[in-house]
């Protein structure tokens, strides 16, 4: 197998590369000489040793070795100069083709504008290229700064004279948030909450509600009698990430009502008004605190642990507004938050270990609580 070797010294320190690749060095103090013990100028020999007196020597010390190319320089090669030597006459020794050791794009996921760095590293490569209009770059190893605008696959094209090598790396927008449900409260009359983006279809149960087309007015009160409005289960336990948002007024103060609370209670599963249950794990946002209606409460509740905060927000009885509530699963730096937003501005957040996929939810509730000796929401959505 052909070798490539090389021996370098920089006045204090040999060091020897085997393919590229240092494998030793030493500090040493270079005794050599420029004329043998007869004053005869030694001579430069490979495969055999000088002796002192400027012959060859005669204890058999004979290398038995082929040689292709031998170089001697009066500089000193870095280890890039050496690396990128061997890459270029590897082949034509038989020793390698290029290789593509990692192609990756950083982040592979971007927003609009957002600058996305390639990055790649090979083996036996003088040249290399990228598509997509980047064009020559660095060998054996670099990278570069793209800015796409649309999905793109670029490709890394390395070779060294006499083959090369391919590999592929494919960015993609960020992909907009989806709309899952939507209920609207436009059907005039009825019980029916239908869903209008996909098949979540409610209902209101209970005594008391009313409607005109464009919402539902509950009218609060005992959750033994009084409407609520019933959604399907498991609309967040599958989800990583959810906003929940719509518009909504309260026409009145009801100890520890809620705008909404998804999860479960001792009872399990609830399909009517009554029962008897105290909530083990949720998320609710309440439309006041007790009697407070200066305060909102933000909560996730797992296993009967709860995590919760207390807001201010002022409401206004029979003020229309806006709410959001968003969980992101790396909110926190990395960990779960949740954020409550009043029309359009951030009122505050949860910070939170819980996981949507925690909360057992087939008790999704507008209006009513999952404890239920909590009062029903007067209010219309």
């Amino acid at each position: 197998m052909w070798r490539y070797l090389v021996y370098t010294y920089n006045g204090t320190t040999a060091t020897v590369y085997v393919d590229g690749v240092q494998t030793n060095s030493k500090t040493v103090a270079l005794n050599t000489h420029a004329l043998s013990t007869g004053g005869a100028g030694l001579k430069f020999v490979v495969g055999q040793q000088n002796e002192a007196n400027g012959t060859n020597t005669n204890s058999g010390v004979f290398g038995s070795i082929r040689y292709g190319r031998i170089r001697v320089r009066n500089e000193l090669l870095t280890p890039t100069d050496i690396a990128n030597t061997f890459a270029a006459e590897a082949v034509t020794f038989g020793r390698a083709t290029p290789t593509v050791v990692s192609f990756t794009a950083s982040p592979t996921v971007f927003l609009p504008g957002q600058k996305v760095t390639l990055s790649w590293t090979s083996t036996f490569t003088t040249s290399a290229s990228i598509n997509q209009g980047v064009g020559a770059v660095a060998a054996p190893s670099g990278s570069v700064d793209v800015f796409p605008t649309v999905g793109t696959t670029y490709t890394l094209t390395v070779a060294n004279g006499a083959a090369n090598a391919t590999a592929q790396v494919t960015v993609t927008p960020f992909a907009p948030p989806a709309l899952r449900h939507r209920w609207s409260f436009s059907e005039a009359s009825g019980t029916a909450v239908n869903d209008s983006v996909g098949t979540a279809h409610g209902t209101i149960i209970g005594a008391g509600a009313t409607r005109d087309g464009t919402k539902v007015t509950l009218p609060g009160g005992s959750p033994a009698t009084q409407a609520y409005i019933d959604l399907p289960n498991r609309l967040i336990s599958w989800r990583n990430e959810v906003t929940l948002e719509g518009w909504m007024t309260i026409n009145g103060t009801q100890n520890w009502s809620r705008i909404f609370d998804f999860g479960t209670g001792t009872a399990g599963e609830i399909t009517g008004v009554g029962g008897s249950a105290s909530g083990t794990e949720y998320l609710i946002m309440t439309a006041q605190v007790g009697a407070a209606q200066g305060t909102k409460r933000l909560a996730l509740r797992d296993n009967n642990v709860e995590q919760s905060v207390d807001l201010a927000d002022a409401t206004t009885n029979g003020q229309q507004f806006h709410f959001a509530v968003v969980y992101k699963a790396d909110g926190n730096s990395g960990a779960p938050q949740v954020r409550y937003y009043k029309d359009g501005a951030l009122i505050g957040s949860l910070n939170t270990t819980f996981r949507l996929q925690d909360i057992e939810d087939v008790n999704n509730w507008l209006g009513r609580s999952n404890f239920t000796n909590d009062n029903n929401t007067q209010g219309a959505y």
